[in-house]
This record gives C-alpha cells, sequence and structure tokens, in this order.
C-alpha cells in the first residue's frame, strides 16, 4: 500500500515541479521577455481574466520543466514498471503533467477573478488541488486513473500545499504564506 502512495507521488513530481517553477522563474528574472500576462491584461464582466501573475513565463517554463523532470524520471532506475515506452512518450507524459497543473491554476484563477477575489487571496480548497485536477485530466491519455489514484493525490495535495507555500514564504520564495 505504502508503494502505491509512493508511486503515485513519483508519477505527480513533473506537476509538482510544474507548479512551483512560475515562482522560482519569477524570482530568478529567467526569460523576461516571456512575462507578460498570457490574457493580456483582457477584461470580461469588468474583472481580469487571468490576472497580472500568470504569465507565459511561467506556462512555458512549467511545461518544460515537467517534461524535463519526467525525461530524468525515465533514465534513473526507480519504478521501471511505470516508465513510458519511449523517451518521446515520456517527454509527452511530463509536458502535460506540467502544462495540465498550470492549466489547473490558470482556471482556478478564472473562478477566482470572476468571484471578485483578487490575486493572491486565498481560496480553500480550490487553491490547494486546482493544479492537481489539471495534472489528472492532461495525463488521461497516459495513465488510466482510478477512483483512489485520484482521491489519494487530492488528499495529499490538499495537505501538502499550505506546508510548501508557508516553507517557501519563510524562505522568502513566494510573497504570501497560503
Amino acid at each position: 500500500m505504502l508503494y502505491d502512495f509512493i508511486t503515485l507521488l513519483y508519477l505527480a513530481l513533473p506537476a509538482f515541479i510544474a507548479n512551483m517553477i512560475p515562482i522560482v522563474a519569477t524570482k530568478t528574472g529567467i526569460c523576461p521577455r516571456l512575462a507578460s500576462p498570457i490574457d493580456a491584461n483582457k477584461i470580461f464582466r469588468d474583472r481580469a481574466i487571468l490576472g497580472k501573475n500568470k504569465t507565459w513565463r511561467g506556462l512555458i517554463t512549467g511545461t518544460v520543466s515537467g517534461a524535463l523532470i519526467a525525461l530524468v524520471q525515465f533514465y534513473l532506475p526507480f519504478f521501471d514498471e511505470i516508465k513510458m515506452d519511449t523517451v518521446s512518450t515520456t517527454l509527452l507524459f511530463g509536458a502535460a503533467a506540467g502544462f495540465g497543473a498550470l492549466f489547473g491554476d490558470a482556471i482556478a484563477s478564472i473562478i477566482k477573478r470572476q468571484s471578485n477575489i483578487p490575486s493572491g487571496k486565498p481560496f480553500i480548497p480550490l487553491d490547494q488541488i486546482d493544479y492537481i485536477l489539471g495534472f489528472i485530466l492532461f495525463t488521461i491519455p497516459f495513465i488510466s486513473w482510478t477512483l483512489w489514484d485520484i482521491i489519494f493525490l487530492l488528499v495529499f495535495a490538499l495537505v501538502m500545499n499550505p506546508i510548501t507555500n508557508i516553507t517557501a514564504y519563510l524562505f522568502g520564495i513566494k510573497n504570501t504564506y497560503w
């Protein structure tokens, strides 16, 4: 049973990393030309669509990091029974994992903006699980998720997300603790 949980976390690692990379990319200032908002500051119903914090830099670095983490996992001598068949499939899975995580986060941002919740303010529990929902959705072509897999990943994200955010805040990586 514990092995199954560790396997699920290992499969989700590209999404976990992709979800954190946009903050790191912003803090380090990499790819400054891509730091523009995805929604181009457009307004819908007198509110921002995504907000200024959802940038092309975050989307691209998150998607690429998901692919790179999956590629590293492909070459590691662990969990051979869950590896993708080829390098190209592995890269596609990782990119789908990274993009899916950021897509889920973007959808949550749209919901928050249209609900008049300011950028950076918490919206519990959606803020804790949005990226996992996107990850699961976009990796369905690669993995046959069971209901128990999904429940475990959602509960894990719900518990670990606040811990990760507080840690990132304490280390000065994030500006807020949620």
